[in-house]
């Protein structure tokens, strides 16, 4: 699943269970999240359960957003690979992964 599908997916995630899910800083994150609350994205909503806890929640907007931005970045993506073999894709991908854990 990607993380922008996860994202989406996951009922009502923290700032901090998203910064996690795109591998970005709680404090980037949360900037983001003001830019989006700020442009009637998502809202902010207290966890019923821990008051302590903001849970960020998608807004009609950013839901009627999806599926032309899922289907813009299948077809982006579909170019891009269009004449790239699955083998090298493959070998693309290992090495991507590799780079991403000598990294951590």
């Amino acid at each position: 699943m990607a993380r922008a599908d996860w994202c989406t997916e996951t009922q009502s995630p923290t700032q901090t269970d998203l910064a996690d899910a795109l591998d970005i800083g709680r404090a980037s994150m949360g900037s983001l999240i003001d830019h989006l609350e700020k442009n009637g994205f998502v809202a902010r909503i207290l966890d019923p359960n821990d008051r302590r806890v903001w849970r960020v929640v998608p807004t009609k907007i950013a839901l009627g957003s999806i599926e032309p931005l899922d289907d813009a970045a299948q077809k982006v993506a579909n170019q891009a690979f269009s004449s790239i073999s699955d083998n090298d894709l493959s070998l693309a991908n290992k090495v991507l992964a590799q780079i991403q854990k000598n990294l951590s």
